[in-house]
């Protein structure tokens, strides 16, 4: 091979391994193609939305940098075509539409379990058949008022979880009696997304929905994930908001200091007791419940809301896994609240006044 030839290909040698080497460190720094879970943007991840008409919030962190977002949306229009009493296609709705409901799902079967359990636990306060006593009473600062003039007794015709016959095939209820989860269902969720995070091998996260939420683990920083929280800063009644780190605890709120009627001097709550019809007479305002999952802390707050402030101290000493945070009216004119001794370390403000 003469000189200009050999000199012509060792040129074209250096051009085509130059190339190759340009094209190799490019490829590298492209972003490897996404997998349905993985993303590389980092490995802590803030996911939101809807879930029964109320916000939900998804904190996580994980090492492989997955990205649940769509799975965790799936979950939820899942249990939400069960049972959202506000969509038309759910089967729960189906049932209130047209009383009978054939072939329920394994999902709504298990949806009945839990109503069950709570109903029998509660002696018959959380009540899935309360929608209809519910929309018969109207509060304001003015006070409470029944709207139904046929009166109490009518009104409670409506509700019974009795009424409803249930099997692994058939469903069935009055045309009266609508069914409506909603006592427990906030809970319910927060758990069956936080059993989704636990089998994908998250450790620590933090799921919030509405008024309820659960935190298991730390954050990025190694601390406690921590929870807002309302709390009285005088007997007068003034508000402020603190914190509360959590861990392995479900949360949940029921009841406002500032949705109250006054009568013989002592604040009332807009609750109703469903074992009379009528509305309660103790002057508890508000509850946070803090109990080992989220279903639980949901189901007890509404129950609080109902017991009243006496029964909530004696279930809060002689049941260790609950714990709880009371906003009440003392006769007279004072605001008080109780903090349940366990809590008080984690608390970011005075709990004393």
């Amino acid at each position: 091979m003469n000189s200009p030839t050999r000199k012509y290909w060792i040129y074209a040698l250096v051009i085509v391994v130059l190339g190759a080497i340009v094209f190799a460190f490019w490829e590298k720094d492209e972003p490897e193609s996404e997998s349905e879970e993985t993303t590389e943007t980092s490995d802590s991840f803030l996911l939101s939305g809807k879930a029964f008409g109320q916000d939900y919030s998804v904190n996580y962190w994980d090492e492989k940098t997955r990205n649940f977002q769509q799975q965790i949306d799936s979950l939820i229009q899942k249990w939400e075509s069960v049972a959202n009493a506000s969509f038309p296609s759910s089967e729960v709705y189906r049932l209130n539409s047209f009383d009978t409901l054939s072939s329920p799902s394994r999902e709504l079967i298990s949806l009945l379990q839990e109503a069950q359990k709570w109903n029998n636990s509660s002696n018959g306060i959380l009540d899935p058949t309360l929608e209809g006593l519910e929309k018969s009473w109207s509060f304001s600062s003015s006070g409470a008022s029944l709207l139904d003039t046929l009166g109490i007794g009518e009104v409670m015709k409506k509700v019974g979880w009795g009424k409803i016959f249930r099997s692994d095939s058939l469903i069935q209820k009055p045309a009266a009696v609508d069914v409506n989860f909603s006592k427990f269902l906030s809970g319910f969720m927060v758990d069956k997304i936080s059993d989704f995070l636990r089998r994908k091998g998250i450790p620590s996260f933090q799921i919030k929905l509405g008024k309820t939420e659960y935190a298991t683990g730390v954050n990025l920083l190694g601390e406690l994930w921590k929870s807002e929280i309302g709390y009285l800063t005088d007997t007068l009644g003034t508000l402020s908001t603190g914190e509360i780190a959590i861990k392995d605890l479900g949360s949940s709120s029921a009841g406002s200091p500032d949705q109250f009627y006054i009568r013989d001097s002592t604040r009332l709550s807009f609750t109703l007791d469903p074992r009379t019809g009528f509305p309660v007479t103790h002057s508890l305002l508000a509850v946070k419940v803090f109990s080992r999952n989220a279903e639980e802390a949901d189901a007890w707050a509404d129950l609080l809301m109902v017991l009243g402030k006496n029964e909530a101290m004696r279930l809060d000493s002689a049941q260790n896994n609950l714990q709880m945070i009371l906003i009440y009216h003392e006769k007279g004119g004072r605001m008080r609240q109780y903090i349940s001794p366990e809590l008080k370390p984690y608390l970011s403000f005075p709990t004393d006044f």
